[in-house]
């Protein structure tokens, strides 16, 4: 027996590194010029990988961005297990899916548009751990004094 429960794939990225979303908002691999960095380094594409791009374009349900304003806070509440039964060390592009999960929650109206509920099963990658002891230490400074 088959599942009638189709996975969503929903693509998260900085809102001033937008390239899938512009996308697939536009139907064609699209660049964008970032004209702010995003702290999330990793993630600061103005382009869509061509390869990648032939994969997304027919199976992405939905794309959104998110602003660099939370980074710090997820960092340290991973650091700190407040998302978790053990600590995460987790670096800047670790954490959008976990802000826009947190996000979705928070507004009923999308919570119903992704059909997500308490039953829902979801699956986030995040893409980095400890890469640069820094900007880490940075953030995790930032973050312990917002929780």
């Amino acid at each position: 027996k088959f599942s009638n429960n189709i996975p969503k794939f929903i693509i998260v990225e900085p809102e001033n590194a937008n390239c899938v979303f512009k996308s697939i908002e536009n139907s064609k691999a699209t660049t964008v010029n970032i004209i702010n960095e995003t702290i999330m380094g990793g993630m600061s594409c103005g382009d869509v990988s061509t390869v990648a791009w032939e994969i997304l374009k027919d199976s992405v349900n939905y794309s959104l961005t998110i602003s660099d304003n939370e980074i710090s806070t997820v960092v340290a509440m991973l650091a700190e297990a407040k998302l978790s039964n053990e600590k995460i060390i987790a670096g800047e592009c670790a954490v959008p899916g976990i802000i826009a999960l947190i996000g979705l929650y928070k507004n009923k109206k999308y919570l119903s548009k992704l059909d997500l509920n308490s039953k829902s099963k979801i699956l986030l990658f995040g893409c980095e751990g400890l890469t640069d002891e820094a900007m880490y230490k940075k953030l995790l400074g930032e973050g312990l004094k917002k929780i």
